[in-house]
Order: C-alpha cells, then sequence, then structure tokens
C-alpha cells in the first residue's frame, strides 16, 4: 500500500508527498502517523482542502516577537542537522530556525551541531503559527 501526503513547506511551496510500498494498512497507517509528527517539527504545514492554497500560503503578519538567545543547539538525524535557538520562554524545546536563516545570519559555517552555540546580546525573531504559539526563526540580531 501506498499513501499520497499534500504539504506546504516552511518557505510556501505545495509539495506532494509519496510514501514507500508498505506491507499492510496498519504499517501504512504507523509510518503515516510519524511521518506528519516529523513534516510539523521541520515547519511544514498540512495543505487545507476546504479552502485554496494560496490564502494558507500567505505571509503571516508582518509583527515579529523576539528574544535573547541563550543558545542555538542541534538534533542529529540520519546525518542531517535540525537547529533550534533556546531562550526567553523557550528554553526547553527551543524555537525551530532553518539552514537559510542560520547562513543570513552568517552563523551556518560557525556552528558545530556537536556543541551548543552562543553569543551574547543575539536577539531571535520569529513568526507565530496560527494558535499564537512560535512557528520558526526567520532573523537573528547581534547586540550592540
Amino acid at each position: 500500500m501506498k499513501a499520497q501526503m499534500q504539504v506546504v513547506s516552511p518557505n510556501g511551496f505545495a509539495i506532494t508527498l509519496e510514501t514507500p510500498e508498505l506491507p499492510d494498512r496498519h504499517a501504512l497507517l504507523e509510518a503515516l502517523s510519524r511521518f506528519e509528527d516529523e513534516l510539523i517539527e521541520a515547519g511544514y504545514a498540512p495543505v487545507e482542502t476546504n479552502r485554496p492554497t494560496a490564502p494558507a500560503m500567505a505571509p503571516q503578519s508582518a509583527e515579529l516577537t523576539g528574544f535573547i538567545v541563550d543558545s542555538i543547539a542541534a538534533t542529529v538525524s540520519d546525518g542531517k542537522a535540525y537547529w533550534r535557538v533556546k531562550g526567553g520562554e523557550f528554553q526547553k524545546w527551543g524555537v525551530i530556525v532553518y539552514d537559510e536563516v542560520l547562513e543570513r545570519a552568517g552563523l551556518l559555517a560557525t556552528l558545530n551541531p556537536l556543541k551548543p552555540y552562543s553569543e551574547p546580546g543575539m536577539v531571535a525573531y520569529y513568526s507565530l503559527k496560527e494558535n499564537g504559539k512560535p512557528k520558526k526563526i526567520v532573523r537573528f540580531e547581534r547586540g550592540k
């Protein structure tokens, strides 16, 4: 059995994904559940079927919220680093940040996934999901 899933990437692109062939319905449902959780954690959103995809991809509010960065740390899975920024009220889990944002801030080349990074006075700004929770880091500013 196979399944297809449509999602919107963190950058707003609509993507159709297909699972590999799985032996039965139970294996497929279990794999889909795990995959959905990983996609949500990585910043992907489901395509809403009850309205066109264009409004779902519209930018969030231009107003951003920020916090002082305590550390930037990675979780490594299958050889890929998944970065999170910790600080303020996000000490435990942090807020996800993608490589392109780290690159724009000039941080990606200096980060080591095995060691948390910290720079005093750096502020991370994040966008919000519709439910008011942080979605992802979109910009960094260095302290003066």
